[in-house]
């Protein structure tokens, strides 16, 4: 998806605000490769067309730049830990995720509804997908943040001082937005 100059408004020179969308735009083709590379076959794709970005915000600081996505990008991109617990047959479950910051609770299982067209595409049941899911948690495919890196950050930066946009600080929180 092409940003395009409406977004840029007012803001900056020409020359800045071309380095912003040009940089903007490869991270969006860039987070969506990523997350395509890595993501499993027989998703709704859903997450993949919600990366956007927003107007450029003036603050008092500088300018805002955004891109939104859904709200569950973050437990994709950093796995989520499972509850555990004993196996029927014996056993235990092996957790994915054991360092995710993220975690189901006991008692408080996902919606079924999130696993059904991945498990109809592959054949599964759905309550069994989720009940998996529960107990193992989901692995990290860290499609965000292997894009997000320092370097491309500093990318940015680089290319708006070669334009003349001295005294850039980019400050990135962790998540697309919060």
């Amino acid at each position: 998806m092409a940003i395009d100059d409406s977004l840029l408004t007012g803001i900056g020179s020409d020359n800045i605000q071309t380095v912003i969308l040009d940089w903007q735009n490869e991270t969006i083709v860039k987070l969506q490769k990523s997350l395509d590379g890595k993501a499993s076959s027989g998703t709704s794709l859903k997450l993949r067309q919600s990366i956007q970005p927003k107007k450029l915000q003036q603050t008092d600081n500088g300018l805002l730049m955004v891109i939104e996505a859904e709200d569950y990008y973050k437990y994709i991109d950093e796995g989520v830990r499972g509850v555990g617990g004993e196996k029927k047959g014996g056993g235990i479950f092996q957790q994915v995720a054991p360092n995710s910051p993220f975690s189901y609770k006991e008692g408080s299982k996902p919606s079924v509804k999130h696993f059904q067209q991945w498990s109809r595409t592959k054949g599964l049941n759905p309550f069994a997908v989720r009940e998996s899911v529960f107990r193992k948690g989901l692995k990290p495919n860290n499609f965000f943040s292997s894009v997000m890196t320092d370097d491309w950050i500093s990318e940015l930066t680089i290319r708006l001082e070669e334009v003349g946009a001295n005294n850039i600080e980019v400050i990135l929180k962790n998540s697309i937005e919060q």
